[in-house]
């Protein structure tokens, strides 16, 4: 959706322009940013995290 574009956007603009600095993103969801930055050209990345299912929630 346009809200998770924008976000993404806002968060990509915070980080260096050298695309060979080391990004981790911890708890990094569906990879959505990493995903952009590897598109964007960077390429040491790397993340984890859990993402909980929807039946461990509640």
């Amino acid at each position: 959706n346009k809200i998770t574009i924008l976000r993404i956007q806002k968060i990509v603009e915070l980080i260096p322009a050298d695309r060979g600095i080391k990004i981790f993103s911890l708890g990094f969801g569906y990879g959505h940013v990493l995903l952009e930055l590897a598109n964007r050209g960077y390429t040491n990345l790397g993340g984890g995290g859990h993402i909980q299912r929807s039946s461990e929630r509640y």
